[in-house]
């Protein structure tokens, strides 16, 4: 090995011999010397050169690490597309993470929620669910041909205590902000929508109604409850 090494540096000092013989006086000299000095000064300023380089990756690394750091939260969505009507089955649903400040109030986190009922509305692959895109087991029995039934959660839950089965109401969103900041209006989403029923007993949620609906309805009070308040006029 060392005559090895030694075969290499004769060689190495004979291309150099040669090249100070091709070269112009000097030349050579000034070459080692400036890279000499380039090598000092960059070992004495190693930190700022690394530091230079983190500052070049920030755009890159920062959102990366805000984004891992970010609050999560397991939320029930759909792993297909589910018509209205369908009922929900284990190849239907799936959990994923979503970022916890973009998750709807009242999002279902577990498949027990909504294994065995029938979906509200028709609905696309990877559409957060809700309870109000839940239509409870057996509720169907009362609803019209080519409606759905939806539990709708009232602002005013005195408001229900004038209810009935058989009523038939027009449902209301009040103005409100969407998650994307878009303003909207005060609309109607649901008209002469049938009481099929209202909860009652210790587990029965302030202000829930069960509600006969056409699908395309059942899209628009689901959505609705996302971003505002719901009320309820009774037209019959």
């Amino acid at each position: 090995m060392s005559g090895g090494g030694s075969t290499v540096g004769v060689m190495a000092r004979q291309i150099d011999s040669i090249a100070e013989l091709n070269s112009p006086p000097g030349t050579v000299r000034v070459a080692r010397s400036t890279l000499a000095e380039f090598r000092a000064v960059a070992w004495r300023h190693k930190w700022l050169a690394w530091g230079i380089v983190v500052l070049l990756g920030m755009p890159v690394i920062v959102p990366g690490i805000a984004g891992f750091l970010r609050p999560t939260m397991p939320v029930l969505v759909t792993a297909r597309q589910v018509a209205a009507g369908e009922v929900f089955e284990d190849g239907s649903l799936r959990l994923v993470k979503l970022d916890r400040n973009g998750v709807p109030d009242g999002a279902l986190t577990s498949p027990d929620e909504a294994l065995g009922a029938r979906s509200a509305a028709n609905l696309p692959a990877g559409y957060p669910l809700a309870p109000s895109l839940i239509s409870p087991a057996g509720a169907l029995a009362g609803a019209p041909p080519g409606t759905v039934a939806i539990p709708v959660r009232l602002s005013d839950g005195a408001a229900v205590g004038v209810l009935s089965p058989g009523d038939q109401v027009d449902v209301l969103a009040a103005a409100g902000t969407t998650a994307a900041g878009a303003v909207t209006p005060a609309q109607r989403v649901a008209a002469s929508a049938l009481v099929l029923a209202i909860p009652t007993g210790e587990r029965a949620e302030p202000g829930l109604v069960v509600l006969a609906v056409t699908p395309t309805e059942a899209t628009m009070i689901g959505g609705a409850a996302a971003w505002s308040t719901l009320s309820a006029v009774v037209v019959k």
